[in-house]
C-alpha cells in the first residue's frame, strides 16, 4: 500500500487540511464491502475513513455503487452498522468529489438509498 497525501475539507470549518492516508483497500474489504457483509468491518482495529481504494472509495462508496435491485443484504441494514462504527463515512468524498450521498442519490441507487441515507444524515447531526 503506498502513502498519500491529500488535501480534504475540514467539515467543521470548511477549511483544507493536510492529511495523511494509506491507499488501497484489502481485497477481503473491498469483496466484503460488495456484497455487504459487514461483519468483517467490526473488529480490523483501524479507523474505516482510512481504508480507501486507489480512487479514495471508502467502503460505504463501494457497498452502494455494488448494490442492485437483487442485492441479498438489507441496504438498511449495511448502512446503519458501518455509520454506527464511523460516521464520517457519510461525508468522505473520493477522488471525483462524490460523497454517498452523491452515489446514492443517483437515477441507478436513488429509490434504494436516498432514504436511509438521509435519515442516517438527520440522525448523526
Amino acid at each position: 500500500m503506498a502513502s498519500s497525501t491529500s488535501l480534504e475539507a475540514d467539515q467543521a470549518s470548511g477549511q483544507l487540511a493536510l492529511i495523511d492516508f494509506n491507499i488501497g483497500m484489502n481485497p477481503d474489504y473491498y469483496n466484503a464491502a460488495e456484497k455487504g457483509e459487514i461483519d468483517i468491518f467490526k473488529n480490523i482495529g483501524k479507523a474505516l475513513n482510512l481504508i480507501l481504494t486507489p480512487n479514495r472509495n471508502t467502503v460505504l462508496h463501494v457497498y452502494l455503487t455494488a448494490l442492485t435491485k437483487e442485492s441479498k443484504s438489507s441496504p438498511t441494514k449495511f448502512v446503519n452498522e458501518i455509520l454506527k462504527m464511523c460516521p464520517s463515512l457519510l461525508w468522505q468524498a473520493n477522488t471525483k468529489g462524490e460523497t454517498p450521498l452523491h452515489i446514492a442519490s443517483s437515477p441507478a441507487h436513488h429509490q434504494l438509498m436516498v432514504a436511509p441515507l438521509v435519515e442516517q444524515r438527520c440522525m448523526l447531526r
